[in-house]
């Protein structure tokens, strides 16, 4: 935080005085805020003042003071956007003042708080509102979507009953299961793993059935790597991650009898290249001087002699010797020393290493080959030199290069995570169309189910408004709702 109050210290002997330059400059500022209704800006000063000085209460009371005006002035927000029908930005906004007023533990109280009653009513109405509203519909992952996002909202800060609800949307999410798991055919394995993953929300399980897969997938990886300068031991690594990577994609299936290759062609290159560099190390130095001075030989006391060894131990000044005058003073000789920044200059030679991977991947899981870069790099910098000076605190270094194995072994995981998500862009380019070639009005829903099966945040907007259509929610909220991973 930028100086709220600093103080300067004055003594006088045994007075001591303490003047407080700027105690007010902060609170003047965060008022000046409040006056002109910008009390997000006030908000965030006060609270970023609190970060660095926790302790201090002036703080603290001023903290208290801005956020029940911001909690007073966003409420009246609330008030206007409903009445101008801005009922999302109404409804958002005061998630987030019941969301802050529980982390604050405050509650704002005269005519405000009868505000708050009435809005929180209203959002209270709103949002079962909505729940029972895609009950009705007959969309009960939609119903449950609602319900979870405001779960906390209504028991936690409404101290609202939801058992009612919870009971409404599990009756709905049964009869839901219950319909779909009939209209099932033989072929419909992607609708029935939809289902599956939907209707566990609502504990309804599906009964099993023998379905037919129209996908052929893969029991295995069979990983070729062609690599120039790649170490053996490195080869062994990322094919043993490859396979468990694919063991976890979507192309896998233990039961499958075919094997899908997948190739990797480039070369690791390494280049070192050494150039003259020149370092300068800065050092400081204690350079003495002397100083003269003639003094009274008769008011010298003990009392500063006391002083100038205490003025010795400050200022690392040094009397060295007195001389007697002969008429009453003394010649004093003084050794003081002053610091000076000095530069220990010295040639080096610089080494700079890049490691460099451009491979091709390639593997064709639907009878077309998917292609892909992985491409990678790492550059380092070190001195090598013979040079030493001790008050500069410079040694002798040595080259520091990477061993392309160590380097490699790094990337190993990033490959595998990269080879992971094309697994998944493939099956996209499959089963939901290049460029959305899919966007035909009556598609069977077992296609859909199929395309959204690995879609992972790539589904084509035409699919995500079918399922939003068809499920009230969309594709990665309900991958959300059923904790879909991969």
């Amino acid at each position: 935080m930028k100086a709220l109050k600093y103080f300067t210290f004055f003594s006088f002997g045994s007075l001591s005085l303490s003047v407080c330059v700027g105690c007010s400059t902060f609170t003047e500022r965060i008022e000046k805020q409040l006056s002109e209704n910008r009390v997000d800006a006030a908000l965030s000063s006060v609270q970023s003042a609190r970060l660095e000085t926790p302790g201090d209460q002036e703080i603290i009371g001023l903290e208290r003071r801005v956020r029940l005006r911001w909690l007073s002035t966003k409420l009246i927000d609330v008030r206007l956007n409903r009445l101008a029908e801005n009922k999302g930005e109404s409804i958002e906004l005061m998630r987030k003042i019941l969301k802050n007023e529980n982390e604050w533990s405050l509650i704002p109280n005269g005519a405000v708080f009868a505000t708050q009653a009435e809005e929180t009513s209203f959002l209270s109405r709103y949002v079962q509102a909505g729940i029972y509203q895609a009950l009705a519909r007959h969309r009960p992952l939609e119903a449950e979507s609602k319900y979870r996002r405001d779960k906390n909202l209504l028991e936690d800060l409404l101290k609202i009953e939801t058992a009612r609800v919870k009971t409404a949307i599990a009756r709905e999410g049964s009869a839901f299961c219950e319909s779909a798991s009939r209209s099932l055919s033989d072929s419909d394995f992607y609708t029935s793993s939809f289902l599956k993953k939907s209707c566990g929300e609502f504990h309804s399980p599906l009964p099993n059935r023998r379905l037919v897969n129209s996908v052929q997938l893969f029991r295995e990886l069979r990983p070729r790597m062609d690599i120039q300068n790649m170490p053996r031991e490195r080869i062994s690594d990322f094919s043993s991650g490859m396979k468990t990577e694919f063991e976890r994609s979507l192309w896998y299936d233990a039961g499958a009898s075919r094997v899908l290759d997948l190739t990797i062609t480039g070369t690791v290159e390494t280049d070192v290249q050494t150039q003259v560099a020149f370092r300068s190390k800065p050092y400081t130095v204690r350079i003495p001087y002397e100083i003269t001075s003639i003094q009274s030989k008769a008011a010298r006391t003990g009392l500063q002699t006391f002083f100038d060894v205490l003025s010795w131990a400050l200022t690392t000044s040094l009397p060295r010797h007195e001389v007697d005058n002969g008429n009453g003073t003394i010649t004093v000789f003084e050794t003081r020393y002053r610091e000076e920044i000095r530069h220990f200059d010295y040639q080096v030679n610089e080494v700079t290493q890049t490691l460099s991977v451009n491979w091709k991947i390639t593997s064709a899981p639907h009878g077309q080959p998917h292609v892909f870069e992985f491409i990678d790099r790492i550059k380092t910098t070190s001195d090598e030199h013979s040079n030493r000076s001790d008050v500069a605190d410079v040694h002798p270094e040595v080259r520091k290069v990477i061993l392309p194995a160590d380097w490699l072994r790094t990337l190993n995981g990033r490959l595998i995570d990269r080879i992971g998500e094309e697994f998944n862009v493939a099956w996209v380019e499959q089963f939901c169309g290049a460029g959305g070639s899919l966007m035909a009005a009556n598609l069977a829903p077992e296609l859909y189910h199929r395309c959204i099966y690995g879609a992972n945040g790539r589904a084509p907007s035409f699919a995500n408004e079918w399922f939003k259509q068809r499920y009230g929610i969309e594709i990665e909220a309900w991958r959300q709702l059923v904790a879909v991973h991969k």
